[in-house]
């Protein structure tokens, strides 16, 4: 049974302040005055002498009480939840004013990695129930006990609100009762999968439906060919599709490499083009089409954590690992990589994302917490980063770029939670007031905590669905549209 979401309890006096949006889930109780600051109203001199001589006058009393309510109405309740001072004795309740859709997966066994299938509806969809298609890759107990499953959710509903967690304000009056009733179905969950030698790394599915990359623990890549049955999952209106365990075979690509690995990209530019490297350090680029052996290698002194191929040029991409190192290589040189910059983080770099829509701009994330852009544009030896944020107090194990947003990214982290982030707010170096004082150390580009997952491994935005975001951890996969309203702060 999946665990609950957290987020902020409701309190008779509302704040009137905008705060960053916490979402956890994790059975956890925060105290009610925990990290909250009030006003204080401070009477003195003649008011002070009123106030007394109005006790002891039955009239008085009675326009002290409208006096003092009306000073209460003006005194402003700040909250904003940090996840970072969170005890774990504390139990915190899912607030679903904080999600505009909200479900959870159980899987059999945890998932390190899985991919998104595009489907046959199209992009740009916002209107309930939704509907998408994963694969995704198992880190079974048992080496035999290993699968690539191939999982279709829809049904996906908005997120309903009993009567005491709305308020007047928040209540959603439907249009007509056949969208109320649309909305209120169970989801549905379509699944078949296919066997994996040992536990699955890393998975990546390339722009041709169905034909999918992994990286095992046995040292192999891997690339199943099921598109058919890809087909019938991506197809609407089909009664049946697959179910249950389906027969089918896979290349294993390298050679005689026995070295496992985490990074793997396809191009997205280059039909069939596949990047690989290794905890050796190893990179290698295959044309999976042609030959089972890589076309171009390179040598890195350390394992290789994540690769991303340029959204604009066929040969260039990127790489990060355990040296501290981003490395930039064109796969037409072969004599290495073109620029290097060494010790880009303080600890080893886990993953990157290119930008799609600014294609100079290149995010990273490691241990040291540390989420850091670059701008290719003046990138090299000692370059610098355009932007560096330290929120996470943990290692950042994945990220990507919005592929809606060109300023706004995802990460997720150890520290059980996925932080949505939008680079396009600005510092405001003004001073703060004493009511703002809740928000200090949080940085203003920090939009959205989903928090309360165990050990998130991955996070993806869906590319046909703006603001849908999944994520997989130790438990299984959540999916999830934060409720931002034009991307603003949510009001708690």
């Amino acid at each position: 049974m999946p665990p609950k979401s957290i987020h902020t309890k409701k309190k008779k006096r509302r704040s009137s302040s905008t705060n960053v949006t916490d979402s956890s889930k994790a059975k956890r109780r925060i105290s009610p005055l925990k990290d909250e600051i009030m006003e204080e109203v401070v009477v003195d001199g003649e008011d002070e002498e009123e106030m007394i001589a109005a006790l002891y006058d039955k009239a008085g009393t009675e326009a002290l009480r409208h006096r003092i309510a009306a000073e209460e109405s003006s005194t402003i309740t700040h909250r904003a939840w940090d996840p970072r001072n969170i005890d774990e004795s504390e139990e915190l309740e899912c607030d679903l004013r904080a999600y505009s859709l909200l479900q959870y997966l159980g899987l059999d066994w945890p998932c390190l990695s899985f991919d998104i299938i595009p489907d046959d509806l199209g992009g740009g969809r916002t209107t309930f129930p939704h509907s998408l298609v994963l694969v995704c890759g198992s880190q079974a107990e048992s080496t035999n006990k290993n699968a690539l499953n191939l999982i279709r959710l829809s049904d996906l509903g908005a997120v309903k609100l009993d009567d005491d967690e709305e308020d007047d304000d928040d209540r959603v009056m439907e249009d007509d009762e056949e969208e109320e009733e649309d909305d209120e179905r169970e989801p549905i969950v379509e699944r078949c999968f296919f066997d994996h030698p040992g536990c699955v790394n890393r998975v990546a599915a390339s722009a041709e439906r169905g034909v999918v990359a992994t990286w095992s623990e046995d040292g192999h890549v891997r690339v199943f060919d099921f598109r058919e049955t890809a087909s019938a999952y991506c197809q609407h209106g089909i009664s049946r599709r697959p179910n249950g365990r389906i027969l089918t075979s896979s290349r294993v690509l390298g050679g005689g490499n026995t070295i496992s690995g985490y990074a793997l990209a396809w191009s997205s530019l280059a039909r069939n083009k596949l990047a690989t490297g290794n905890d050796s350090g190893s990179l290698s680029i295959f044309h999976v089409d042609t030959a089972n052996v890589p076309v171009l290698s390179f040598a890195t002194d350390k394992s290789l954590e994540d690769i991303a191929w340029s959204p604009t040029e066929t040969s260039v991409l990127v790489t990060v690992g355990c040296d501290q190192s981003i490395r930039v290589f064109d796969d037409r040189h072969s004599n290495g990589p073109m620029l290097t910059r060494p010790n880009a983080h303080t600890n080893d770099i886990n993953a990157l994302s290119w930008n799609s829509a600014v294609s100079y701009l290149l995010a990273t994330a490691g241990d040291d917490g540390f989420l850091q852009i670059w701008d290719l544009r003046a990138f090299g030896t000692h370059a610098a980063p355009v932007g560096t944020f330290n929120y996470h107090q943990k290692p950042i194990t994945a990220l990507q770029w919005d592929p809606h947003d060109e300023a706004a990214l995802i990460c997720s982290s150890e520290d059980h939670s996925i932080t949505h982030w939008d680079l396009a707010v600005e510092d405001d170096d003004t001073d703060q007031t004493t009511a703002d004082a809740t928000l200090a150390g949080l940085p203003p580009q920090l939009l959205f905590v989903h928090q309360g997952l165990h050990y998130p491994k991955d996070v993806k935005h869906h590319p046909q669905i703006p603001n849908l975001v999944i994520s997989s951890d130790y438990n299984g996969l959540s999916v999830y549209i934060p409720a931002l309203a034009g991307k603003e702060r949510a009001t708690d």
